[in-house]
């Protein structure tokens, strides 16, 4: 990396919601180490951490996932909670799981290490097998980076300014539901079959050739936004058929103000909200459109997060209600409705140089919806939603959440082969077929 002392800090919950300004413009600090999440490390789950990876590497440097696995010999505590930190209960289990997990930093040309908690959490020689495989894989794949032209089509975006935006609406405790339950959407997109780059808004402002591939763009929580980036995202984004995707509040926050009127203008539809806290489901109308088909009726990941893991006799659904916010516009088409008066949660237009569709509900970006916009957009499209794809142009990982057979498309013409065989899966293809098996993970190297 160009100097003899490697310094790292530590980043509990991922890579973007946090002030990473400062650390971006370190010229002393190289990385930063968070951990997967725990219960969702688990074999059938998209697992991982959710990280703004292309502007790290822009700015050289590097994210490196924590792995504590332990194995299948040592479990921590009782049963319950080894079951609820991920410890693999099974060789199986620990195979499927470290894959999955160094999968997403293989993909993304970043970094992982093993913490060996306790000092004997990989005792088994089967473990340190596997260790050694994917170390080998690993040095082949960062060996042939440089010969890698790929770049996602589709684009995530995340704003470290509105991170406080939601500070004097904090229904949930000390967070706002909507960037609060962003972490569970991330996750539920990764079996969207899209290959995805992830940027900080502060950091494509001042190079906007990153993302100028980009076919479709999500705005995940722009909630704050400057006169500038309003001007820069209408310059660059607004053209060339693109789809743009806006999460709940895009633009609400000016420099003086809030202002629906800010939204309304960014998203291109006319807009309406409540000034109190409320729930809001949006649930599907299937079929009358190509960004409506196959459409699962609850949309998004929103309304979910509201129970999870509560017993409570009577729960805590209050501090789990947010602002809402609806389309009014005829000139719109409705794709989903907030379940309790009919009123339009996801609408999309299709204008003369782009299209716009706007998601106000709180975690309400489907995977099928993403697929939709990104075949409408030409974007690259890896497969149908359902298994986790993370892939380069040297590499694929999959891993089974929902089995079945798929038809995988290759980001260039290739041999596909399996590295721990040395198997030939496809010889100079474009894409080849598999049959995933849940809770199982694949690599496959492309040469």
């Amino acid at each position: 990396i160009g100097h003899d002392i490697f310094a790292m800090t530590y980043c509990m919950g991922g890579g973007w919601q946090r002030y990473f300004s400062y650390f971006l413009g370190s010229k002393t600090l190289d990385g930063f180490v968070p951990q997967p999440f725990y219960q969702f490390r688990q074999p059938g789950y998209s697992g991982g951490i959710n990280g703004a990876y292309e502007t790290f590497s822009r700015h050289g440097k590097f994210v490196i996932k924590e792995l504590d696995t332990r194995n299948w010999m040592r479990g921590m505590t009782d049963e319950l909670d080894t079951m609820r930190i991920g410890t693999p209960l099974s060789l199986d289990h620990f195979r499927a799981t470290v894959l999955k997990e160094i999968g997403q930093m293989l993909a993304h040309y970043q970094g992982y290490w093993w913490y060996d908690i306790g000092a004997n959490a990989y005792r088994h020689p089967e473990a340190l097998r596997v260790i050694r495989q994917v170390k080998d894989v690993g040095d082949e794949l960062y060996a042939r980076m440089p010969m890698d032209p790929f770049v996602p089509e589709v684009a995530f975006i995340y704003s470290g300014k509105s991170l406080g935006w939601g500070k004097p609406r904090m229904w949930r405790g000390a967070s706002h539901f909507p960037t609060w339950c962003i972490d569970y959407m991330d996750l539920d997109l990764a079996t969207a079959g899209v290959p995805i780059g992830h940027y900080f808004m502060e950091d494509i402002l001042n190079d906007p050739g990153r993302v100028s591939k980009a076919r479709v763009v999500v705005f995940m929580n722009t909630y704050h936004l400057t006169a500038a980036e309003r001007a820069f995202i209408d310059k660059e984004f607004k053209r060339d058929r693109k789809i743009l995707i806006w999460h709940y509040a895009p633009g609400y926050l000016t420099e003086t103000d809030i202002d629906l009127k800010a939204i309304a203008k960014l998203v291109e539809m006319n807009v309406e909200a409540d000034n109190q806290a409320l729930r809001a489901r949006a649930i599907a109308i299937p079929g009358h459109d190509p960004l409506a088909a196959g459409l699962k009726p609850l949309q998004g990941i929103g309304d979910s997060t509201r129970c999870f893991f509560d017993i409570s006799e009577n729960g805590d659904y209050l501090q789990l209600f947010c602002q809402r916010f609806w389309i009014n516009d005829p000139d719109s088409l409705t794709l989903a409705t907030y379940h309790e008066d009919g009123k339009s949660a996801i609408a999309a237009k299709r204008l003369k140089e782009f299209t716009s569709i706007y998601v106000a509900s709180p975690g309400g970006l489907s995977p099928e919806l993403l697929n939709n916009a990104a075949r409408e957009a030409g974007a690259f499209v890896a497969s149908r939603p359902g298994p986790v794809i993370d892939l380069n142009g040297n590499f694929i990982s999959i891993h089974g959440v929902a089995g079945g057979r798929y038809s995988i498309n290759l980001p260039r013409i290739a041999d596909v082969c399996d590295p721990f065989t040395g198997k030939i899966i496809a010889t100079q293809a474009d894409r080849f077929e598999i049959t995933i098996v849940p809770q199982k993970t694949y690599w496959f190297l492309l040469r």
